[in-house]
């Protein structure tokens, strides 16, 4: 019997902001600059990181970006280069709404899945977070033996 593993990626549109930019400093805000617990960043970019991607927060700053194809989110969100070569087949598929991004990959028994979940686990570890993307984990599912 094999395992399948499905995740949802999603990404933060930084044309999509709901903060302001502090006229003083310069600097991108949310949610404002009178607000005791707001965050600050030099660029949107570096704001989303400051406000955790995919955090409550994140999700209120900036809306989610769509893509036009899964290809083109693929390159966007920098996730194209996850190794499936241990699973026996994967699906990339875009959301209908085209915000969700989802990796399914089957793999042929627990030795394949857990050599992918290693490489996996690595390359996300070492993830640009200013791509400001996210896993909804609500969303994925991780089938095991």
């Amino acid at each position: 019997m094999g395992a399948q593993v499905k995740v949802v990626f999603l990404m933060h549109d930084t044309g999509d902001f709901n903060g302001a930019q502090d006229g003083a400093s310069g600097l991108y805000v949310y949610p404002n600059v009178s607000d005791a617990d707001a965050t600050y960043g030099d660029s949107l970019a570096a704001l989303g990181e400051k406000c955790v991607p995919g955090s409550s927060k994140a999700k209120l700053a900036f809306g989610t970006k769509t893509h036009d194809d899964a290809n083109a989110a693929k390159t966007a969100m920098g996730v194209g280069g996850i190794d499936v070569s241990d699973g026996t087949g994967s699906t990339w598929a875009l959301s209908e709404d085209s915000t969700e991004l989802s990796l399914t990959v089957d793999f042929a028994s627990k030795t394949n899945l857990n050599a992918w979940q290693t490489k996996f686990e690595a390359f996300w570890d070492s993830s640009d977070l200013s791509k400001l993307v996210w896993q909804d984990k609500s969303k994925g599912a991780w089938d095991s033996y």
